[in-house]
This record gives structure tokens, C-alpha cells and sequence, in this order.
């Protein structure tokens, strides 16, 4: 007897109200598994081994809601609304690697960014490997052959003088034809019988 009347006796952890006539859980708890029992925030269901309120497999309870949980390196990005690599990093090969400059690729077995073959990093980006002697001019943009020299026969030659080419069986600058060297300079060829007489 409550209230002056016989009322229904309720099982534990409900009480009996007055204006539905009816046994109720407390605020914030619903009956289920033949008890009252907490209400799970939206996205969790409550286990009732554990007597908890979980997330569904694979997410976790973050930022005030379930959340996917984040693996190999990922975390959860509350803004993007999903998992991402820190920044600097990209994912691929199934984990955040290192996010490579402009021209550069990752290689997942050294596990490192490099050049294409036949390139090298050098200024802030990949440029073409030069074959020795030749360097990479940055402002030119491409290899060139050191001072006094010039790309010739796909093989950096001396500049050679006026009235002297280079040779590319004798790798040397040589008179141009009709002429000879003689006493450093190149002359023309004298008549058969005569010589080149450097005072007159």
C-alpha cells in the first residue's frame, strides 16, 4: 500500500509512478535484460557482461562520440572525420610514410625519398646526374662542361683557339687543314721546298 491504495509491487531498481500508474526506471536508464540499466550516449550500446556502454568493434569513444579507431601511424581527425596521417606524411603501402618533396618518390624497401635513376637531389629538387667532368649549371638548367671546355662529340673538349679544332681520334685541338703548327701557332702550308721562316 502506497498513497492510500494498493499499488504494484516493482521489481528492483524500478519505482512505482503515481501519475502513469506504472513501474519505471530512474531518469537516464531504460529496462532491458530484466533490470533497469543505464542509457548509452548515441553510438554506444551497453554490454551486459561488462555492464558498460561500449563502442561497436573497431571504434572508440572520442571527441564525445564512437570514433573508427585509427591504425599503422593514422590518427582519428576530428574535423576531417576520419583517420589520417600526421601531417608531413601520407599513407600508402598500408602505413603513414614520409610525404615526399616535388619530384622525388618514396621507396617502401629503403624507406626513403629519392630521385628517379639518372637523377640526384641537388637545390632543392631532382636534377639529371652529369657524367664526369660535366656538373649541373642550377641557372641553365641542365650539365655543363667546366670552363674552357665545350660539349663536343657528346664528351666535354677543350675550347680550342682560332684557327684550331678539336680532334676527336687524337683528343686534341689540331691546325685546321692547309695549315700546321709551328712554334705554337698554326701557319699556312708552305710550297713543297719551302719553309715557314717566323722572323721575315
Amino acid at each position: 500500500e502506497k498513497y492510500g491504495k494498493c499499488v504494484k509491487n516493482c521489481p528492483e531498481g524500478q519505482y512505482y509512478n503515481k501519475h502513469s500508474d506504472k513501474c519505471e526506471c530512474p531518469s537516464g536508464t531504460s529496462w532491458k535484460y530484466g533490470k533497469c540499466i543505464k542509457n548509452c550516449p548515441k553510438g554506444q550500446t551497453y554490454n551486459q557482461w561488462s555492464h558498460k556502454c561500449e563502442c561497436n568493434k573497431g571504434t572508440e569513444w572520442k571527441y564525445g562520440k564512437c570514433v573508427p579507431k585509427c591504425y599503422n601511424g593514422q590518427y582519428y581527425d576530428n574535423h576531417a572525420g576520419k583517420c589520417v596521417c600526421p601531417k608531413g606524411e601520407t599513407f600508402a603501402y598500408g602505413k603513414c610514410i614520409k610525404t615526399c618533396p616535388k619530384g622525388q618518390t618514396y621507396n617502401q624497401w629503403s624507406h626513403k625519398c629519392e630521385c628517379n635513376k639518372g637523377t640526384e637531389w641537388k637545390y632543392g629538387k631532382c636534377v639529371p646526374k652529369c657524367e664526369h667532368p660535366q656538373f649541373y649549371d642550377n641557372h641553365a638548367g641542365k650539365c655543363v662542361c667546366p670552363k674552357g671546355t665545350e660539349l663536343k662529340y657528346g664528351k666535354c673538349a677543350p675550347v680550342c683557339p682560332e684557327g684550331k679544332y678539336f680532334d676527336k681520334d687524337s683528343h686534341k685541338c689540331v691546325c685546321n687543314k692547309g695549315t700546321s703548327e709551328v712554334y705554337g701557332k698554326c701557319v699556312k702550308d708552305c710550297p713543297k721546298g719551302q719553309y715557314y721562316d717566323r722572323w721575315s
